[in-house]
């Protein structure tokens, strides 16, 4: 083994135990058993529509690794500016964020368009709750220990979400976007009672309001385009399947794929698109990649395999665990407003690309271990619902 990495994995010991229970399940897949049963504990259950779109759960876990890259790099710079320059997309892992709403955006509306009654409504509601409360409230738990065990009222408002409500402080640095969605979980009820049939038309008003109106860059106002983007998506992919639009999935994947590598690449090349511009770029290409990868057969058996459907089950402990390691392991502070202030400068010092993977790797095992232990539990009550 490298011997950076070895030095690395001592220096932040629960990046090292992470990586070795990575390697640790690495090798128990090896048993065929064994690997069908992991297989089977990391998987989503069925979702209330009862239709499984396997091929989302590759961009929900890529989009995950994609921001705790980013975090990893923002956090603890200039540790890790060696790994930017040999993968610089890490730097630009924020949109991994929209990928995210956009897709969320796309599975809540699936499951509220055919709203009946208020008992859909209540079970609605339920399943939600079970799907983001019990993982965000064993994160912002670990966090308080950690950094506030004395600031009891400011405790009770990190686990009570009342971030959602305007509450200012918050703890867990990525969880600003969660507060954002779980308002949106009360907005989506309403706007389906709302536009009923014409949702389309509805969605894209909307869209085109809020790109309009998207002047101040607040990072939580400029995520509610991409939640009704996501409605779009939806009703885009009902329609091109009752069409021969269907068997253009492939070129709007690949075309989407193009958009985002736009947006990307422009944040380094500056004058190519402005801020503006950026912003709607990302969202149609995200847009255009989900819905290819859905009517697109091909695309979708790649993007099905059992490696990417396991990223894509842990996507959310990837996404909140991420900040709770690096915040531990690095010696970081968070200020109240959730902004992460930098720790000891010794922890700081140069790191590798090796290092970079084990820190990868680490995280993915111990989404594993939250997911199998908060996740899927909570996951499972979902049915009684």
């Amino acid at each position: 083994m490298n011997p950076t990495v070895i030095e690395f994995a001592k220096q932040f010991p629960i990046i090292g135990v992470g990586m070795l229970g990575f390697l640790g399940l690495l090798a128990a897949c090896l048993v065929p058993c064994v690997r069908r049963t992991l297989g089977d504990a990391l998987d989503i259950p069925l979702p209330s529509t009862k239709q499984h779109m396997r091929s989302l759960d590759s961009f929900r876990g890529l989009a995950a690794l994609w921001v705790a890259t980013f975090h990893c790099w923002q956090w603890t710079r200039p540790a890790f500016y060696g790994t930017a320059d040999v993968l610089p997309f890490i730097m630009r892992g924020d949109y991994g964020v929209y990928v995210f709403v956009v897709l969320s955006g796309f599975l809540i509306f699936r499951s509220l368009r055919n709203l009946r009654d208020l008992d859909h409504l209540a079970s609605y509601f339920w399943r939600r709750i079970l799907r983001i409360y019990p993982l965000y409230f064993a994160t912002s738990l670990l966090l308080i220990l950690y950094l506030h065990p004395h600031k009891i009222g400011a405790a009770l408002a990190d686990l009570l979400m009342l971030r959602s409500l305007g509450y200012p402080n918050f703890l867990n640095p990525p969880a600003w976007s969660v507060y954002v969605e779980l308002m949106f979980y009360f907005v989506m009820p309403a706007f389906v009672l709302l536009a009923r049939k014409r949702s389309a038309i509805a969605a894209a008003v909307v869209v085109v309001v809020l790109f309009v109106c998207d002047i101040d860059g607040s990072p939580e106002y400029s995520l509610w385009k991409y939640f009704f983007v996501g409605v779009l998506c939806s009703e885009f992919v009902e329609y091109a399947m009752r069409t021969k639009i269907a068997k253009f999935g492939a070129l709007l994947f690949l075309l989407g794929c193009g958009l985002v590598a736009l947006t990307v690449y422009s944040e380094f090349n500056h004058g190519l698109l402005g801020f503006s511009e950026r912003r709607i770029v990302i969202g149609l290409g995200t847009g255009a990649v989900l819905c290819g990868a859905i009517l697109s057969k091909s695309i979708g058996m790649v993007l099905s395999i059992k490696p990417l459907r396991v990223l894509g089950a842990v996507s959310y402990s990837i996404y909140l665990v991420h900040s709770v390691v690096l915040i531990y392991s690095f010696g970081l502070t968070v200020e109240g407003n959730g902004r992460v202030a930098q720790g000891a400068a010794s922890n700081f010092i140069a790191q590798g690309t090796p290092a970079f993977l084990v820190y990868l790797c680490s995280i993915v095992f111990f989404a594993c271990c939250t997911f199998l232990l908060v996740e899927r539990p909570a996951l499972r009550l979902r049915s009684r619902f």
